[in-house]
């Protein structure tokens, strides 16, 4: 019996002396790297002013009319202020009548920067928001006679809402770093503010009986 288990060791040891140098010797595959992506093209949007209506006409597409419009255009805003650009409205995407425009229109374009290629403008719509302004104003004087002062608060701390948002949470998030996290200049304004609530007793009186206080009550900021 003894000479049995004695055997059994011995061939274990044996065993495993001849596995082990196959596995030292097995290299373990490096992965495969993954191809790049291709560059994604960078679109930007900027407004353009209609100089002239150069010439118009109706295309058939697919049974269907459609039509045009070749436009001298002037860009009003961004990197290419001032630049004179000769576009076709209508030419990649179709439109419908209602949707020409005359000289002295404003329309938004987008500017494509794709690698290798030549840099494209292509008019994408009518500029509608000066179209918006009258019904912002009628907003603003029914919220102001129908709760007066609180509506008033109400408005105002929206505002600073909106501009905490767009102003430092959203950059925060595009560049990739904490959205509450803010820089310490911004800290010492939001205290400069509640030292104005506290000290000066109008200025304390209107917060507390509006919503303005709201967002920095309920404001937790952390200092870098």
């Amino acid at each position: 019996m003894m000479r049995k288990i004695f055997f059994v060791v011995i061939f274990s040891i044996f065993s495993l002396i001849a596995v082990s140098p196959a596995f030292a010797q097995t290299v373990t595959p490096h992965p495969t790297p993954l191809p790049k992506a291709p560059a994604v093209p960078q679109e930007t949007y900027s407004t353009a002013k209609v100089l002239a209506v150069l010439a118009q006409g109706v295309k058939t597409v697919e049974g269907q009319k459609s039509p045009y419009q070749k436009l001298r255009l002037q860009i009003l805003n961004g990197s290419d202020t001032g630049k004179i650009l000769t576009l076709t409205y209508g030419n990649v995407a179709n439109i419908s009548l209602h949707q020409e425009v005359s000289q002295g229109d404003t329309v938004v374009i987008m500017k494509t920067i794709a690698p290798h290629q030549p840099v494209s403008y292509e008019i994408v719509d009518t500029y509608r928001l000066n179209a918006l302004y009258p019904v912002a104003i009628l907003f603003l004087v029914v919220v102001l006679l129908v709760t007066r002062l609180k509506g008033l608060g109400s408005l105002i701390g929206l505002g600073i809402s909106v501009t905490v948002i767009l102003a430092f949470i959203v950059p925060q998030i595009l560049a990739g770093q904490d959205p509450l996290r803010f820089p310490a200049h911004h800290v010492q304004m939001a205290d400069q503010i509640h030292a104005h609530r506290t000290t000066c007793w109008p200025v304390g009186w209107f917060l507390s009986q509006s919503s303005i206080s709201k967002p920095f009550d309920s404001f937790s900021l952390q200092v870098t």
